[in-house]
C-alpha cells in the first residue's frame, strides 16, 4: 500500500467489551501503525462509536455510518485495531469490503496485520469475520441466559427501587431482590384505601399528605441515605404515576409484557419492569 494515504480511524466500544478493547487502546494501536516509516499515513478523522453493538452494520453506526454515507471522498483507508471493531457480523464485513472495492478504499486491521489489497489478505479477513461473528453470537447467548436466570430467581437488576420497596441482598448468594419497605408501606396502603374505599381523588389525597407532612418517595429515599429532604410536595400527578405503575398492582413486566404477579403479602418482588 502506498505511503501518505489518508486514514479514517474506526473505534468502537460495546457493553460486552473489556479493557483490551478500550477506546484509548484502540487509538494507541492505530497511531502506532500510522507512525511507522513505511506507512507515514495521515489521520484525517476518527469515527468513534461508543456503546454500539458489534452486530450493528457499519453503515448504520452513528459516526462511522456518517463517514461512509456522506464523507467518503475525505479518506482513502479505513483502519481499526481489530477486525471486530468494524463489525462482528461476516455479512456486514463483506458489505463493507465490497463498498471499499467499489469506492477505491482499503481496509487495515492493525493487530491481525491484514492487507486487504491482496487476495490472500481478503480471504483471511473473511475467515476472521466468521470467527468474530461466532464469538458475538456466544456473547449474546450468555447475556440472554443471564437475563433468563435473573427472571427465574427474581433478582433485581439495576436502578432505584419503585415506591414502597427496598433492595436487599439474598443471604449466601451474590444477588439482590426487592422487599417491601415496611417504614413506607403505610403510605402505599393509605393511597390504596383512599382511592378504593374512601373514593378520594388523588388531588385530595395529595392535599392531606402535605397537611400531615408525609414524605414523598423521593424525599424518603434521601432520608434513608442520611440526607435532608428536599421538601417536595405531594401532587396529584405524583400519585397518579404511582398508582398506574405495574409495581403498584404487584405486577412486573419483561419487555413490556406482564411476566408475573405478586401479592401484597409477599416479602420480595421480581426483577424491575423492562430492565434488561
Amino acid at each position: 500500500m502506498e505511503p501518505h494515504l489518508r486514514y479514517l480511524a474506526c473505534l468502537r466500544l460495546s457493553s460486552d467489551s473489556d479493557e483490551s478493547t478500550a477506546i484509548v487502546r484502540q487509538r494507541r494501536g492505530v497511531t502506532h501503525y500510522l507512525n511507522a516509516p513505511h506507512v507515514a499515513g495521515v489521520l484525517v478523522g476518527e469515527a468513534e462509536d461508543t456503546d454500539v453493538s458489534g452486530g450493528l452494520s457499519p453503515f448504520k453506526r452513528p459516526q462511522l455510518g456518517s463517514w461512509l454515507n456522506h464523507r467518503a471522498d475525505e479518506f482513502d483507508v479505513l483502519i481499526a485495531s481489530r477486525l471486530d471493531r468494524f463489525t462482528r457480523r461476516s455479512l456486514h464485513f463483506n458489505e463493507l469490503l465490497k463498498w471499499c472495492q467499489d469506492n477505491g478504499k482499503f481496509i487495515v486491521c492493525v493487530e491481525e496485520g491484514f492487507d486487504l489489497s491482496t487476495g490472500p489478505g481478503k480471504m483471511m479477513a473473511q475467515i476472521t469475520a466468521v470467527f468474530a461473528e461466532a464469538e458475538w453470537d456466544a456473547i449474546q447467548a450468555r447475556v440472554l441466559n443471564g437475563v433468563q436466570t435473573r427472571l427465574e430467581n427474581k433478582s433485581w437488576l439495576v436502578g432505584a427501587p419503585p415506591a414502597g420497596y427496598k433492595i436487599v441482598s439474598v443471604e449466601g448468594e451474590r444477588r439482590k431482590v426487592l422487599a417491601r419497605d415496611e417504614t413506607y408501606w403505610p403510605v402505599i396502603e393509605d393511597i390504596k384505601t383512599g382511592i378504593r374505599e374512601r373514593k378520594q381523588s388523588t388531588h385530595k389525597i395529595a392535599k392531606e399528605f402535605n397537611a400531615k407532612g408525609v414524605l414523598t418517595w423521593s424525599d424518603h429515599l434521601r432520608v434513608l441515605k442520611g440526607q435532608e429532604p428536599n421538601g417536595v410536595l405531594w401532587q396529584a400527578t405524583i400519585i397518579n404515576k404511582m398508582v398506574r405503575s405495574n409495581w403498584f398492582a404487584g405486577i412486573y413486566t419483561y419487555k413490556v409484557k406482564p411476566s408475573s404477579v405478586t401479592t401484597a403479602t409477599r416479602s420480595s418482588c421480581p426483577t424491575s419492569p423492562t430492565r434488561t
